[in-house]
């Protein structure tokens, strides 16, 4: 999830548009500037966020999936650790847009720091709660925190 949802569909995009732009028609190999340790960079908070879905759903069917007999991460970490992930996750996404702040650009890429209240509001819910009941909101919410956070992290890497 990390990988393709995050890492891989940011930087791909980035890259199919950078190739667009930079490449020459006849070049044979990876056109340079169209893979980047800023657009990797970029990618993680999509990654984070992605995977905190992942990891509500787990955490949300841990018994149902143990008593089956599934080995998902949740059902090995248990819930305090899959807790432990989900925040680790939202702070991932959350630290690089001070880090890009911090080396040099504008305080716009700042943006998405809007949406900690929310977030925080996502993993009090997960932090607290066990029953599907209180967890599909949850689910929902942090598809929501992705979809915000994301428009707000490149509206501010844009201005």
């Amino acid at each position: 999830m990390f990988v393709f949802f995050g890492v891989v569909a940011v930087t791909g995009t980035y890259y199919v548009q950078a190739a667009q732009v930079l490449a020459d028609p006849l070049a044979t190999g990876v056109p340079a500037g169209t893979l980047t340790a800023t657009a990797l960079l970029a990618s993680l908070p999509v990654a984070g966020i992605s995977t905190a879905i992942l990891v509500v759903n787990n955490v949300r069917d841990m018994e149902t999936d143990a008593e089956a007999g599934k080995t998902t991460l949740a059902v090995v970490l248990g819930y305090r650790w899959s807790r432990v992930q989900f925040v680790a996750l939202l702070a991932l996404a959350y630290a690089v847009p001070v880090w890009f702040w911090l080396t040099g650009v504008a305080p716009s890429v700042l943006l998405p720091l809007l949406t900690l209240p929310y977030a925080a509001l996502v993993t009090r819910t997960v932090r607290t709660e066990r029953s599907g009941e209180a967890l599909n909101p949850a689910l929902e919410r942090t598809g929501k925190l992705l979809a915000g956070f994301s428009a707000l992290f490149a509206l501010g890497l844009v201005v």
